[in-house]
């Protein structure tokens, strides 16, 4: 994964956190979204230490959410 971007939805914790936790490790950066974001901002910051993942707050029903993963996604 050394060199991949990795998006993961619905990753605070759970499965989603995990998989995000592998990956990292394995060297991939992270773009976390989650609608919880004091938890989505607490697993990133974690992951972070570990090799390096940003939080954005996404409620997959709202355009301008996704609007703004584009943006973060293409920069």
């Amino acid at each position: 994964m050394q060199g991949k971007a990795v998006f993961v939805s619905i990753a605070a914790r759970g499965q989603g956190a995990a998989q995000a936790r592998r990956m990292a490790a394995e060297g991939a950066a992270y773009l976390l979204t989650e609608i919880l974001d004091a938890t989505g901002k607490e697993t990133a910051a974690g992951i972070a230490e570990a090799g390096g993942a940003d939080f954005l707050h996404l409620n997959v029903r709202e355009n301008d959410d996704w609007e703004a993963v584009d943006c973060a996604l293409t920069v």
